[in-house]
């Protein structure tokens, strides 16, 4: 099962760890927005910490409502259910994964400590009392585990009543579960070795939290409730406080309880004031059409987890009007992404606008749902064209980021011919659109009102896929016939005026002066083929480099070509000489199935299936075959949090393995420690210093290797 080698453990001794990241050469991951659904949420100061299944932990920065931001995640062994957050590291009940610790002291940079797997069967909940973890397995019983050393936490007992274990409470000496039909139960764990039932009401409960001497109960179909348990031993029934019908979770904070109602086509979340010995009073209703799953509570600020994904932030201070105020979220199933200033737009089921101002924290700040199949889209200035194949074109305006509004339809029974939107490009005013078999031409200057200028219809074995147009020509990729170029000087009187035969299918093209660039796969050598346009009637292929994936998109910017390799994720080609073409980075991580790609400076953005990355192209790329030596100072280092209290992270790409040295000194060139020194591997790495008894302070951390240095400043605040 889990294991930590004598390497990590010398690693933990020194003060930090090290981890290689996927496999990547000169560019480095620095964001992602993946979707993920939470089971559980809770909040801590400005941090909101989600239990997302398979995905993990999941922390958002929430300190403004309206922009949530996804600053890092956790990868755990198992599925995370549910959790708490105590004293800097999260307590997760990870199904078959047991209990999982993870240190989120530094929350940029989590990190999983421990890990508890004694007990065979579904880890679904998690409460802490002192020194002791208590987890619920369900069926299997409540396990108590000694988690003061968090590196390596100790089971103690299997407590098995013979009923169900769900969600968990702690009072003092005493645990209060909730075991669904079978009612509430309160456990004396005074003796963690030994626990026993102290009492029980045969009432229905789903969900506890505790508040002054009362427990609150949330009891399904029966609404909820508060017993009174001052005196554990002696629970009384205090009486309801909501009738709703489907009560599943309630959440508290200060003097506000929050209680989640799953009922069919009437979700909703019902906020109530608690004062000591009083009955809850109701406040204020948020109403929605999500599907429920959890929910925590911050001040006037509900954080509420649904089943289309991530995460929505609703304010109650108008407690007769809840609105939602922020949110974080991207669609499933991601086609592209595109680009308006500081706004990046991510198309999927839904269209969502992020702000991306700051590129390692993109923030989402607008969406609309689509409810149609789309294909790759177009975005100039604050319009947004999406191509929806039987639904035809759609065009969105973005003026207002936060409220995206539909602009303009066109659709087929309008065209002459079956439209079937796939891909678009707009050059002044005019639209070129792919249907199925044709090519359109669309007058949009009046998105409320487009017209048909023009059309091209393919026969025979040509699929046209993609499309690029530059100057008087548009570079059709078909998917069998290689690719079509077509004289569009005349957009009424469209007329092919050559074709380039690529032996493989052709699935996207750039186009830059006299140069195509086709990316081609298929049962042949896949790649990028590039073809001089000096003569369209006879196009001459005279550089290609092998990529053995699907090649889903390609961008050109400067000297460098931009791939969406599928499940060989992002390659960057450099193509400053065409006719040499050679792969000079990739971030290669084969669940990603990166589908688009847009760079953006030294910045690459890239989208698949259900999540969006950024990435940061490390240095001046050189072509690993030759004998080019690379000048010192070009190597990046990042150090975060910076300022920082106690402990930063270090993250570095090594481009080559080799004896590196990692170390800190002070302003006055006295070293203090020695991070890393010796043989290590190529590929990014990561390096925690723990700077507990160092004074407040600025230091210098200097990275060196072979052919290469970094230097940065750090500094420390106590």
């Amino acid at each position: 099962m889990k294991h930590i080698t004598g390497f990590i453990l010398l690693s933990i001794l020194w003060g930090w760890t090290l981890s290689p990241a996927q496999d990547a050469r000169n560019i480095e991951q620095i964001a992602q927005i993946k979707h993920w659904t939470a089971n559980d949420v809770v909040i801590d100061g400005n941090l909101a910490f989600c239990a997302a299944g398979f995905d993990g932990l999941r922390l958002l920065d929430i300190a403004d409502p309206t922009l949530p931001v996804e600053i890092s995640s956790q990868p755990i062994t198992g599925y995370a259910r549910s959790l708490i957050v105590q004293d800097g590291f999260a307590y997760i009940a990870a199904d078959w994964g047991g209990l999982v610790i993870v240190d989120v002291s530094i929350p940029y940079h989590p990190y999983e400590t421990g890990y508890s797997d004694d007990y065979p069967g579904q880890a679904v909940s998690v409460a802490k009392n002192g020194d002791i973890v208590f987890v619920g397995y369900g069926t299997r019983g409540l396990a108590a585990v000694d988690a003061r050393d968090a590196w390596a936490p100790r089971s103690l007992s299997l407590y098995t009543p013979g009923w169900s274990v769900g969600r968990l409470a702690t009072r003092s000496d005493y645990l209060f579960v909730a075991a669904a039909e079978r009612g509430f139960y309160a456990l004396d764990i005074s003796d963690p070795l030994n626990i026993s039932q102290a009492a029980h009401l045969d009432n229905p409960t789903y969900d506890i939290q505790v508040f002054d001497n009362y427990a609150h109960i949330a009891r399904g179909a029966a609404g909820a409730a508060r017993i009174d348990v001052s005196d554990p031993q002696r629970l009384r029934y205090s009486g309801s406080f909501s009738q709703r019908q489907a009560l599943t979770r309630l959440t508290i904070q200060g003097g506000l309880l929050a209680a989640m109602d799953n009922m069919n086509n009437s979700q909703s979340v019902e906020l109530f004031s608690l004062s000591p010995g009083r009955t809850p009073t109701a406040l204020g209703l948020y109403r929605t059409n999500e599907q429920l799953l959890s929910m925590a509570l911050k001040e006037d600020i509900l954080a509420l987890a649904t089943g289309k994904g991530g995460l929505d932030i609703i304010d109650f201070q108008n407690l007769q009007n809840p609105r939602l105020v922020g949110f974080h979220f991207i669609g499933m199933d991601v086609m592209g992404i595109e680009f308006a200033g500081d706004y990046a737009c991510i198309l999927g089921d839904w269209l969502t606008v992020y702000d991306v101002s700051s590129a390692g924290r993109p923030a989402s700040v607008g969406r609309v749902e689509l409810n149609i199949t789309v294909d790759p889209f177009y975005m100039m200035r604050n319009l947004v064209y999406v191509p929806c194949g039987s639904d035809g074109l759609r065009v969105f305006d973005i003026t207002n980021p936060r409220r995206p509004e539909l602009a303009g339809l066109f659709s087929h029974p309008n065209a002459p011919f079956y439209f079937n939107a796939r891909d678009v490009q707009v050059v002044n005013s005019l639209a070129y659109i792919v249907g199925s078999r044709n090519i359109w031409i669309l007058d949009v200057a009046n998105p409320a009102d487009m017209q048909i200028l023009g059309y091209f219809v393919y026969y025979g074995d040509a699929y046209p896929r993609t499309l690029n147009v530059y100057s008087d020509y548009c570079y059709v990729a078909t998917v069998f016939s290689g690719v079509s170029i077509l004289d569009i000087s005349d957009v009424r009187h469209i007329r092919e005026a050559g074709y380039i035969a690529c032996p493989n299918y052709a699935e996207d093209v750039v186009v830059d002066g006299d140069i195509i660039y086709i990316a081609t796969w298929g049962d042949q050598d896949a790649g990028i083929r590039i073809y001089s346009l000096a003569n369209l009637a006879e196009p001459v292929e005279i550089g290609f480099c092998p990529i053995e994936s699907r090649l889903l998109d390609i961008e050109k910017n400067a000297d460098f070509l931009y791939v969406a390799a599928y499940d060989r994720g992002v390659r960057v080609i450099d193509v400053s000489d065409p006719e040499r073409p050679f792969e000079m980075g990739c971030y290669d991580d084969a669940f990603d199935q990166i589908s688009s790609v847009a760079p953006r400076g030294n910045l690459i953005y890239a989208a698949g299936r259900n999540h969006f990355n950024t990435y940061r192209l490390m240095n001046r790329p050189f072509d690993v075959s030759s004998e080019a030596v690379v000048s010192p100072g070009q190597f990046i280092m990042l150090a975060y949090p910076n300022p920082f209290n106690s402990r930063v992270a270090f993250d570095f790409n090594l481009p080559q393995p080799g004896k590196w040295t990692l170390s800190v000194y002070t302003t006055n060139g006295s070293e203090i420690v020695r991070l890393a020194d010796g043989w290590q591997s190529a590929g990014l790495q990561q390096v925690v210093w723990n700077a507990e008894g160092m004074p407040s302070g600025t230091f210098l951390v200097y990275l060196a290797g072979p052919n290469r240095f970094s230097t940065s400043k750090v500094t420390l605040i106590r």
